[in-house]
């Protein structure tokens, strides 16, 4: 239990830090030079031959879904193919795996990447750190055909991490489902000099149009969703699709109209409006959580009574896990009495339901029912929408036209 809930909080960090500068410093070591011919040829000859490594190329990639927290899929880095899992994340724009030159509890407990395996990798003059809230990653900048959904991105840059600042814990680690990341954000947010993955898609020409589109589903009776690269599927959504303007071109960040809380009493329903003007949105699939600013989302606790598993730490140990991580719980029994929550863009409301912002996470021999919504202390109105909002609406990330789509989602089996 206490392991899911840090997860949370560290993606949460993860989403709303930009990773820092680069640390260029000269290896002690020559590298081959390969062009890109070479690199082709050489990629192209090993999955011609080999078909037991190939992935079906149709820019569609299977989702996991671990515990409604992490969704992650498989992509396969170098020649021959290393396969690793790995969280696309539309809150970040650098690519990162584990080294086999790293020995920690984390990279011994994961998949990791060994370049000298690999014939079309390229060494780069880089050794890069990607600094977060709370945590940080440390690692070489290299060069490699990364394979996702079947499309394969040659020369595409990448940081082979051999640091994680996390990696002493062993219980936190284990519990990271995911060996990687694949930030999906615009390149402004890059500490990598070079295109993204899904930008080096575009240019290469590898997908039919510049836009990618996410179907997450919750609930362990089900596969995670799936990613869609280079369009949409009109099968796993229902009515039009509400377009808006990205704001600025660093995060998928969008006008957010209006917040509102819909509660219903025996005098009637009420509307409690909040983040009327000046408020935006960051789409972010590499967040667990709803975040939002502190004021406002203490006033959501306290109209769904949601109490701080703080205030519990001292009943006894297992409580005391909970303590400084900021998580609020409410009464499992009153769920399905708790107010519906609206986020309005472009004129629409797009409601979420009680099952939709609570977490049900077993805890002794009873059940915890986790509030999804997370405050932190943002210097302006700005909310983060990760996969609890995510699951529920199919998101189109249009980077065309430097728009988000959102649309009804189908319950497809």
């Amino acid at each position: 239990m206490h392991l899911q809930l840090i997860t949370i909080v560290f993606l949460i960090y993860i989403a709303l830090s930009t990773p820092q500068v680069i640390q260029r410093i000269p290896l002690d070591y020559m590298i081959m030079v390969r062009n890109s011919d070479d690199v082709h040829h050489r990629y192209k000859k090993f999955m011609d031959k080999d078909t037991s490594v190939r992935f079906k190329r149709n820019g569609k990639e299977m989702l996991t879904n671990f515990l409604d927290m992490q969704y992650f899929g498989k992509i396969s880095i170098g020649t021959p193919p290393q396969t690793f899992q790995v969280i696309f994340d539309t809150g970040s724009a650098d690519i990162w795996i584990p080294s086999s030159m790293c020995h920690s509890h984390y990279c011994r407990s994961h998949n990791t990447f060994n370049h000298s395996a690999s014939s079309t990798f390229r060494q780069l003059h880089d050794i890069i750190t990607l600094s977060y809230l709370v945590s940080n990653v440390k690692g070489f900048v290299g060069q490699d055909t990364v394979s996702v959904g079947g499309i394969a991105v040659y020369e595409q840059k990448f940081s082979e991490i051999f640091q994680l600042s996390w990696s002493g814990h062993r219980k936190k680690a284990k519990f990271h489902a995911f060996d990687g990341i694949i930030g999906m954000a615009y390149q402004k947010l890059s500490a990598i000099d070079g295109s993204n993955l899904f930008d080096n898609m575009v240019k290469q020409k590898s997908v039919d149009q510049p836009i990618f589109s996410f179907r997450l589903r919750r609930g362990a009776a089900y596969h995670g969703g799936e990613l869609i690269l280079g369009g949409i599927d009109e099968n796993y959504f229902q009515g039009p699709i509400t377009y808006v303007p990205v704001i600025k071109q660093a995060y998928w960040q969008i006008k957010l109209d209006l917040v509102t809380i819909t509660i219903d009493s025996s005098s009637g329903t009420v509307n409690m409006e909040m983040c009327d003007r000046d408020c935006t949105a960051v789409i972010d699939t590499g967040t667990s959580m709803i975040i939002g600013p502190a004021e406002q989302i203490d006033k959501i606790h306290q109209l769904i009574q949601a109490v701080n598993l703080e205030a519990l730490t001292g009943r006894s140990e297992e409580y005391n896990k909970y303590k400084n991580l900021n998580m609020y719980a409410v009464n499992c029994d009153l769920i399905d009495d708790l107010p519906m929550i609206n986020f309005r863009f472009n004129g629409r409301d797009f409601p979420l339901s009680p099952e939709h912002y609570i977490w049900k996470m077993p805890h002794l021999s009873s059940t915890l029912c986790i509030s999804g919504f997370h405050s932190y202390k943002l210097k302006r109105p700005t909310w983060v929408l990760g996969d609890l909002f995510i699951a529920r609406y199919y998101t189109i990330f249009d980077k065309g036209k430097n728009r988000i789509g959102l649309a009804n989602i189908v319950d497809l089996p």
